[in-house]
């Protein structure tokens, strides 16, 4: 059976980059009032990526900052922000796919095994609980990358090229509080 347990260790911020959705800034700015200036980053997109966000020089994904190759939130070996988080971070050490007939698949990242202390594998079995936990997550964080998408475009077709990042982090939060009221109403908004 797989178990998990956070331990908070903040390995993982040390590994990844964290892609940003309109909302999780949201988040950070309302739960931590943390100065979004400060915390975001742009990483250049790849590609076709469809979540690149058009500023002045280039395409971008929206992250989390990093110092010395670190998350900006991880202070003394601890997530400052764990309690509200990127969704992205709430799946770790776990990974969703949408099935071809859209069944939300949950599996161990493979990535994870033997780097998070927190994991523990002996059979592939995730336990019903924790499995069904993580569906509702990806069924919420799908909603909020598809919203994150329309945030994009709008930005991409209005402001794209000619916006600065400030004014980007503007133009976000106020799409972000729109979509947070709908997300309330709907009862799946996440702290």
């Amino acid at each position: 059976m797989v178990q998990f347990q956070c331990t908070l260790c903040g390995e993982c911020c040390k590994w990844y980059w964290i892609p940003l959705t309109h909302l999780d800034t949201l988040r950070l700015k309302i739960y931590g009032n943390h100065d979004l200036n400060r915390i975001l980053d742009l990483k250049e997109a790849k590609e076709d990526d469809e979540f690149t966000v058009e500023v002045e020089e280039g395409g971008y994904r929206l992250a989390l900052a990093r110092i010395e190759d670190l998350c900006v939130f991880l202070n003394d070996g601890k997530c400052m922000v764990h309690s509200y988080k990127p969704l992205a971070c709430r799946f770790y050490p776990f990974m969703y796919s949408v099935g071809y007939d859209g069944r939300i698949i949950v599996e161990v990242n493979s990535e994870a095994v033997g780097k998070c202390p927190g994991l523990k594998i002996d059979s592939k079995i995730i336990p019903r609980d924790l499995r069904e936990s993580l569906r509702k997550l990806a069924k919420v964080r799908i909603l909020e990358k598809q919203l994150w998408k329309n945030t994009i475009k709008a930005w991409n077709e209005d402001c794209g090229r000619r916006g600065s990042l400030k004014e980007l982090v503007r133009f976000i939060i106020n799409r972000a509080e729109i979509d947070m009221k709908d997300l309330v109403k709907m009862g799946v908004w996440i702290k």
